[in-house]
C-alpha cells in the first residue's frame, strides 16, 4: 500500500486529497505515477483535476506534530521541476518550431516560465477565457482553424501542435 497526496496549488486553487494506491514494492517512479494517475482518475478526483505530474516519493515530510508538511512538498516538486529543466538539453522540443511557438503562446499566456511541451494548459492556471485567447491567437499565428473542444481535447503544447498538424494534412513529427 502506498500513501498518496495530490497537491495542486495554483493561483486560485489549492486541492489536498489523499488515497491509498497498491503498486509492487519495487516498481519504478513512472510505473507508479501511471498507477496514481489512473487511480486518480477512476476513484478520487475527474479527469480534469487528474495534476499531470505525479513524483514519487520515499516517504512524506512531515512536521513536529506529525501531519504531513504541504510546504516541504511544494518545494520537492521545485526542486524536480528545477532538475527536470536543467537535463532537458539545449532544444527540449527536439528542434520542433511548432511546439516550441506553442509553448512560447502558453507561457506569454498564463504568464509562467515553468511550462513545456507536456504543461496543461488548465492545470497550469489557465480558464475559458484565457483558452479562447489562445485558440484565437493559434489561429492567427498559424493560420489554422480551432475550437475551444480542440484546446480541451489536447490542452498540451505537444498535443495541440500534433492536432495542428493533422488539420494540415502533414506529417507526424518524430
Amino acid at each position: 500500500m502506498i500513501s498518496c497526496s495530490v497537491t495542486s496549488t495554483g493561483r486560485s486553487i489549492t486541492l489536498r486529497q489523499t488515497s491509498n494506491v497498491t503498486a509492487p514494492g519495487s516498481s519504478p517512479p513512472a510505473v507508479l505515477s501511471d498507477k496514481v494517475g489512473s487511480s486518480c482518475t477512476s476513484t478520487i478526483l475527474p479527469a480534469s483535476s487528474v495534476p499531470q505530474e505525479f513524483i514519487v516519493v520515499d516517504s512524506f515530510p512531515s512536521t513536529v506534530s506529525h501531519k504531513t508538511d504541504y510546504l516541504a512538498l511544494e518545494r520537492l516538486a521545485r526542486q524536480h521541476r528545477t532538475r527536470r529543466a536543467e537535463t532537458a538539453g539545449a532544444d527540449p522540443y527536439g528542434g520542433d518550431t511548432l511546439v516550441a511557438e506553442l509553448v512560447a503562446l502558453w507561457r506569454e499566456l498564463l504568464q509562467r516560465t515553468d511550462v513545456d511541451a507536456d504543461a496543461n494548459f488548465f492545470a497550469h492556471g489557465g480558464h475559458s477565457l484565457l483558452g479562447a485567447q489562445l485558440v484565437q491567437r493559434v489561429e492567427d499565428s498559424l493560420a489554422t482553424p480551432l475550437a475551444m473542444t480542440d484546446l480541451y481535447a489536447d490542452p498540451t503544447p505537444a498535443r495541440l501542435a500534433a492536432r495542428v498538424r493533422r488539420a494540415r494534412g502533414e506529417e507526424p513529427t518524430p
